[in-house]
């Protein structure tokens, strides 16, 4: 005996994808992605002492975060429960993340933020300025005339 009317068509739902890996995500799945994936191979936490990875990596670039932001006293609170962040002027309260895991996604939002502000992470196109013709040269960021990247400070001003 057949069931009539038990299947019913369904319109195929557009999955909005990443423009820098090409995987797919729901729409606040991908914003959480674009702020805190893809954070280049520069470690950008001040007083760091690592050298950079040889390829992009989110999962080791967070580990390293995080191994600085504990050596900076970030580690679990003084409950022994409950994270904070060290990160120079980043203005959240001790004590303020629940688990290492948020911790860890709100260090990389800071990688990020600082790996775009100083040109080593690759942009999506809605953060490449208009009015500037920089090529996205990948990983590494832009390239300096010599055709490698430039040290810089943490201020973002390249070093000689």
């Amino acid at each position: 005996m057949w069931l009539v009317g038990w299947w019913k068509p369904t319109a195929t739902v557009i999955m909005p994808r990443c423009t820098l890996c090409n995987k797919t995500y729901s729409e606040g799945t991908l914003r959480d992605h674009k702020a805190s994936s893809h954070l280049g191979v520069v470690c950008h936490f001040p007083g760091n002492n690592y050298a950079n990875l040889p390829n992009e990596d989110d999962d080791e670039m967070t580990k390293r975060l995080l191994a600085i932001n504990r050596q900076h006293g970030g580690g679990g609170g003084e409950s022994g429960n409950r994270f904070y962040c060290c990160w120079p002027n980043c203005g959240h309260k001790k004590e303020d993340f629940v688990s290492e895991k948020n911790l860890g996604r709100h260090l990389a939002t800071q990688q990020r933020h600082a790996g775009v502000r100083l040109g080593t992470v690759r942009l999506y196109p809605d953060q490449i300025p208009t009015s500037l013709n920089v090529p996205n040269a990948g990983p590494a960021g832009p390239q300096n005339s010599a055709g490698a990247m430039g040290e810089m400070d943490v201020d973002g001003k390249e070093e000689e």
